[in-house]
């Protein structure tokens, strides 16, 4: 399956143009984070939980064994789907594009500086 992220096209736009994209972005960006550490939380405990019970298999009827395993397959697919949400986040923060806007934004941000972008 083709990564989200590799679909996305590079855009040629000012300075201006790219950091109302950012501005835009942010609220998406807070909704990966808040979804992969909504999510990430309890699945530990359901994975260190399964993984408890698979220690001692003798004490597990067949059928209890079963569904631990199957416990622990659905809670891995439910972790590369929130890694993946937190790669595309990442490769769209990353991109060559908005990384020097990204690091001004967020000097401007914390200086509370005015906006000056040079063109």
């Amino acid at each position: 399956m083709d990564d989200i992220a590799d679909n996305i096209p590079a855009l040629d736009i000012s300075d201006q143009q790219a950091l109302e994209i950012l501005r835009a972005l942010r609220p998406l960006f807070s909704l990966y984070s808040n979804l992969s550490h909504d999510i990430n939380n309890p699945l530990t405990g359901i994975i260190g939980c399964g993984e408890f019970l698979s220690e001692t298999p003798e004490e597990l009827s067949d059928t209890q064994l079963k569904q631990v395993k199957q416990i622990l397959e659905c809670a891995e697919r439910i972790e590369k789907i929130t890694w993946k949400l937190c790669k595309v986040k990442m490769d769209i923060i990353q991109d060559s594009a908005f990384g020097k806007l990204i690091e001004k934004y967020l000097e401007v941000k914390n200086s509370n500086q005015l906006i000056e972008f040079s063109k």
